[in-house]
């Protein structure tokens, strides 16, 4: 990833940065440029009787005759149907009724005459037809679409509906160029593509060879590649940055090159970045920019510069990453055991605490258990052990003191015991159940529980680790595991519009195999442990956890699905004994999707109030998001986009004073148009905004490096 650093202007305050004056760059009235789209593909002349249709089914139902009924609704199923030619190519892609608004979105797809999609054209919505069939003239009707500019506001000017390929003309077929949808970019608008270029090196490239020592893991170089023994691909962006990037006959990367100016060849005026290989193809080293401008002068790599700005990397002869080291961070060690699983981890701060952390496999090579070990013993040294053990199950036992302090603000019914070791407090608002009898018990000797885990493989006679998590799978018959709160499933409730579809619940699932059922983690520096218990449904999906938290209550959330696996409500509820005015909080947020599983809004209840609507969202009919109303009109955000996918702008009606909503915020975005000096790349190239407070549209203007 490319990161290039901007500059703004705010009102008449300008930054300078790499010699550009951002005061330069300010809002513009211009237009889009002028372009010309080709012709419209002819229309066919019938209908292929070639297609694969695929159901997406959202209803509950067994029936494949009910699924592939043509009554269905889009939120019943979603029907999705690519139509090919007789070769077997894709030419169309169909989902029935698939807009807000119940038509077909459609994505065509046309050939040249070598069969290359020479022309990608956007997907559309046909409008009027809801059957999912082919259609005979798709790009005219998407011609029609994006020129609608009710349905597509944000691309109002816009000729240019289709990107565009273009192909070096040998039978390698490679891409020279492609430009997107949208007349700033077009071959026949402002002309802005991607261009690729494919060349080798050259003498004035001086790639330099870098090489490991048979000792040590700084490289050493002393020559450079000759002319044409390197692969050299020159990609040019919108923008017109190349980025440039060489490869041995190996496909090994091994220089990438992003400008900083317009130098052509070597490495002034670049970000250089090496990558360094070993003889068996592991990368070993990885030189930044930086370091590569420090070292050219001589190309020796000082052990400073290594340290600081250079990432390294060794290997054990099983080609196991055994070392990492990142710039300006000390070596983490790793250590394997026969069956190639990460046992033990060390970085600098463990290594000076003479610790690893160690990891325990069970026989399915799940991990079931972290500790911090003591030791001394070098990486090697471990491996070496590791390396002659023979192959073993081994069951591990830990016994944990009891409870220290024991706050209790809310009764457990049933419960007959209370123990610690120092103190019981409870809190006012504990209320037992009526005749109910229990003891409060102090026991200064008071165990925890014993853990027992069965390992395979460990490091032998391992003894004096601190175990920090457990993680449990395939049942609930560990200590501690909490019970299923079934109680909580009947507070869980679907929205209306999708309670039809809703999955319910009243115990949880028994085909729990390969399932994680708990987990135990320790508070660090202490004794105590909090532990997760997870229930399944019989699709394998959460329908409850139930968590310790560190004030000795319980976390307790269940889940809704629909048939097809969305959330369509979650129940939270939390007890914390040590707070005296929030003690037992209850929190159920519904889910309401709409035709096309898009969250259409979010109910939430606290403590069995009055449901409030935290926010409502409409799409548009492409599925991006349209508006955001937020809570009871608090705010309503109306959104836009251009041709290219990208937010155009928020509240646009608000800036330039037309809005019938009340509105406390709005910005355009300006890429390609809107402000003096545009950006094709992404780069934002200035943004308007107003507020509510100071209700006057201000303007930011953006400048950016090479």
């Amino acid at each position: 990833m490319i990161f290039r650093i901007a500059i703004l202007v705010v009102l008449t305050n300008i930054f300078l940065l790499a010699g550009v004056s951002a005061q330069n760059n300010v809002p513009s009235t211009t237009l889009l440029p002028v372009a010309t789209p080709v012709a419209i593909p002819t229309a066919y002349s019938s209908a292929t009787g070639n297609y694969v249709r695929t159901y997406d089914v959202n209803m509950i139902t067994a029936d494949p005759n009910a699924v592939m009924a043509s009554g269905n609704t889009s939120k019943q199923v979603t029907q999705t149907t690519a139509y090919m030619d007789g070769l077997g190519r894709p030419l169309q892609t169909v989902v029935k009724g698939g807009s807000p608004l119940g038509y077909d979105l459609v994505s065509p797809v046309i050939y040249d005459a070598y069969g290359r999609e020479q022309y990608q054209y956007l997907p559309y919505i046909h409008t009027g037809s809801s059957d999912g069939a082919f259609k005979l003239d798709p790009f005219t009707a998407q011609k029609t679409f994006y020129q609608n500019t009710t349905l597509n506001p944000g691309v109002q000017g816009e000729q240019i509906f289709y990107s565009e390929t273009q192909y070096e003309p040998s039978p390698l077929n490679r891409v020279q160029k492609t430009f997107s949808a949208g007349n700033s970019w077009a071959s026949t608008g402002a002309n802005h593509p991607v261009q690729l270029q494919y060349l080798t090196n050259n003498a004035t490239d001086a790639v330099r060879i870098w090489s490991m020592p048979a000792t040590g893991n700084i490289p050493v170089s002393t020559s450079t590649y000759p002319a044409g023994t390197l692969y050299k691909t020159v990609t040019t962006d919108e923008q017109g940055h190349p980025l440039v990037e060489f490869k041995d006959k190996n496909g090994q990367v091994i220089l990438k090159k992003v400008s900083l100016s317009s130098t052509a060849d070597g490495h002034a005026g670049w970000l250089c970045t090496y990558y360094v290989y070993d003889d068996l193809g592991n990368l070993r080293f990885v030189m930044a920019p930086k370091a590569v401008s420090l070292i050219s002068s001589n190309w020796v790599i000082s052990s400073a510069i290594a340290d600081g700005l250079c990432f390294q990397y060794t290997y054990d002869g099983r080609n196991r990453m055994i070392t990492k080291k990142v710039p300006d961070a000390g070596i983490v060690s790793m250590v394997y055991d026969t069956r190639d699983r990460l046992v033990f981890t060390q970085d600098a701060n463990l290594l000076a605490a003479h610790q690893w952390i160690t990891t325990f496999y069970d026989a399915l090579n799940r991990p079931v258990m972290t500790a911090l070990y003591p030791s001394t013993q070098t990486a090697a040294q471990l491996q070496a052990t590791l390396n002659s053990a023979t192959a073993s199950s081994t069951t591990l036992t830990n016994t944990f003191p009891g409870l220290t302090d024991l706050v209790l603000g809310v009764r457990t019914t049933g419960q007959t015991l209370y123990q610690a070791s120092q103190t019981i407090t409870f809190q006012d608002g504990f209320t037992s159940e009526t005749n109910a009898e229990f003891t409060a018990q102090i026991n200064p000797s008071l165990q925890g529980n014993t853990e027992q885990v069965t390992v395979v493989n460990p490091l032998p006679g391992i003894t004096g680790y601190q175990p920090l998590t457990y993680t449990y799978y395939d049942n609930y018959t560990y200590n501690g595991a909490k019970a299923l709160q079934a109680a909580d499933f009947s507070k869980l409730q679907a929205d209306a519009s999708n309670s039809a579809y809703a999955t319910p619940v009243t115990t949880s699932s028994t085909m729990t195999n390969g399932l994680v059922t708990g987990t135990k983690v320790r508070v660090l520096g202490t004794d105590q442990w909090l532990t997760t218990t997870s229930y399944y449904d019989s699709k394998g999906r959460p329908v409850q956890t139930i968590s310790d938290n560190l004030q000795g209550g319980l976390v307790v959330t269940s889940s809704l699905y629909d048939f097809a696996g969305k959330v369509l409500s979650s129940y939270t509820h939390l007890t914390n004994p040590r707070s005296g005015i929030a003690p037992d909080e209850q929190v159920l947020t519904i889910l309401t999707y709409d035709d096309h599983h898009h969250v259409s809004k979010v109910t939430k209840q606290v403590n069995g109030a009055t449901p409030v609507i935290v926010s409502q969202n409409t799409y548009d009919e492409l599925g991006r998001l349209k508006k955001k109303v937020l809570g009871n009109n608090l705010e309503v955000l109306n959104n836009e986009y251009t041709i290219k996918g990208w937010l155009s702008s928020i509240n646009k009606d608000y800036i330039i004073g037309t809005n019938t909503e009340a509105n406390h915020f709005g910005e355009k975005l300006g890429y390609d148009a809107g402000f003096t000096i545009p950006q094709y790349n992404g780069n934002i190239a200035g943004v308007t905004w107003k507020g509510f407070n100071a209700p006057i549209a201000r303007d930011y203007g953006y400048a950016y490096d090479a």
